[in-house]
């Protein structure tokens, strides 16, 4: 089980590390893009937040995770 538990770990970890990337990547985009289309500003800045959400799930998942395995 606990071997289980590090191996969920380990990819909550690295999907955490990838949807932050993203998310800074999209920001990034939309500053560059300031004043060149703002119905795709506001788009992607609702993108951003959904992944922003998204991430403080797999966050919370892998807290709990950390919680297994500390106890396991």
């Amino acid at each position: 089980m606990n071997e289980r538990v590090s191996l969920l770990l380990g990819s909550y970890e690295s999907t955490y590390r990838g949807v932050r990337e993203v998310i800074r990547e999209l920001d990034q985009a939309v500053s560059l893009a300031l004043g060149v289309d703002s119905g795709a500003r506001s788009r992607t800045n609702r993108v951003i937040e959904e992944l922003i959400g998204i991430n403080q799930e797999i966050h919370a998942i892998g807290k709990g995770l950390e919680g297994v395995k500390s106890n396991g």
